[in-house]
């Protein structure tokens, strides 16, 4: 595998680049599906090739917009940071949103999504992991917006002083030095159940300290997209089989660790919510309900990676017709003969 071009653009920068943990390849199996005639949909399995994580050292570096681009003291975007290759042409925020001056060394967590848990939580808080023995020397941590609570929370947990948070904005904030750990591709998480897992489930002990035994229904809550239409008949059957209904809404990071660390099962659509697999115990059962339209083995793979026994289940979107469209937002209804037959596979009935 090429030399990242981080890594490149770093050292024609004069910053050190520190590769932490190397490139590898991931196989995950075929993914059982229901409705039998759904199956289609993820029948193979893969193979997936991950980019090294590293953490790289620039001097007179920048960080540009909410964002958290990341650009060197002459003014070349190091656009794989965030997993993509950098453009052709140098990145130049416009001038007249303003500019901040930061001295000493730094560390950015600034990223891209940060206004979706999963994001944050797996992309975005992971990457402290990356600056190792670094993170006691910081003097200024650059941070999303602290807008969300599980940004805050999740900040706090890392024991980052708040004296210490400047938050990225428009504009651009220059750095004496930078510290800038990559950030891991969603499809990368081959790895999960040794790196991010283990730094995120150590940030929120309440995993530990949970009882096992619960049965959940993750609903969606005050979102739009991907709303279960027929939620409580789902949610009346479930019932039956000793599920109780819960929304993530308004609960804490710590909470939601706790929750899914006393689970034994979970169902729930495909959503942000999900993303708290990284505290279930291995063999935890998954039921996910996924938009057939567009069925994402994102939950699948990370399953996978962390030992948890997944089952996916497709449901219907009326409001599409049955086209190559993809709308992962689309609300979908799920068939209770369906539903039965994964929880008798799952061994929930």
């Amino acid at each position: 595998m090429p030399p990242p071009p981080g890594m490149l653009r770093a050292r024609e920068a004069g910053g050190r680049y520190e590769e932490v943990l190397p490139a590898g390849r991931a196989r995950f199996e075929a993914v059982p599906l229901w409705p039998v005639g759904a199956r289609w949909l993820w029948a193979k399995g893969e193979e997936i090739d991950t980019t090294p994580r590293y953490r790289v050292e620039l001097v007179e570096a920048a960080v540009c917009g909410v964002q958290g681009q990341v650009v060197t003291g002459g003014g070349a975007l190091i656009g794989d940071v965030f997993g993509d290759e950098p453009p052709a042409h140098d990145f130049r925020p416009e001038p007249e949103a303003g500019e901040r001056r930061l001295a000493g060394t730094c560390a950015t967590l600034a990223m891209p999504n940060h206004t979706n848990y999963f994001h944050w939580l797996w992309q975005g808080v992971s990457r402290a992991a990356l600056l190792g023995p670094v993170a006691g020397r910081i003097d200024h941590w650059i941070t999303p917006p602290p807008d969300r609570g599980y940004v805050r929370e999740t900040l706090a947990a890392l024991g980052i002083a708040p004296e210490k948070i400047v938050a990225a904005g428009p504009g651009v904030i220059r750095c004496e030095r930078l510290w800038v750990p990559s950030q891991p591709m969603v499809a990368g998480f081959a790895d999960a159940r040794a790196w991010p897992a283990q730094f995120i489930q150590g940030l929120f002990p309440a995993r530990e300290a949970a009882r096992g035994g619960r049965r959940l229904l993750v609903v969606r809550g005050a979102v739009s997209a991907r709303q279960l239409i027929n939620e409580q008949a789902v949610a009346e059957q479930l019932a039956r089989h000793g599920f109780e209904r819960l929304s993530m809404d308004g609960l804490s990071v710590a909470e939601q660790a706790g929750l899914f660390g006393a689970a034994e099962a979970v169902v729930a659509v495909h959503g942000a919510a999900l993303a708290n697999l990284i505290f279930c115990r291995p063999g935890t059962r998954i039921i996910e309900l996924v938009p057939r339209n567009w069925p994402s083995p994102l939950y699948a793979r990370l399953s996978q990676s962390l030992g948890l026994r997944y089952h996916g289940l497709a449901g219907a979107e009326p409001a599409l017709r049955w086209a190559p469209i993809k709308n992962l937002a689309a609300d979908l209804r799920i068939e209770p003969r369906e539903l039965d037959e994964v929880l008798r596979e799952a061994g929930l009935s």
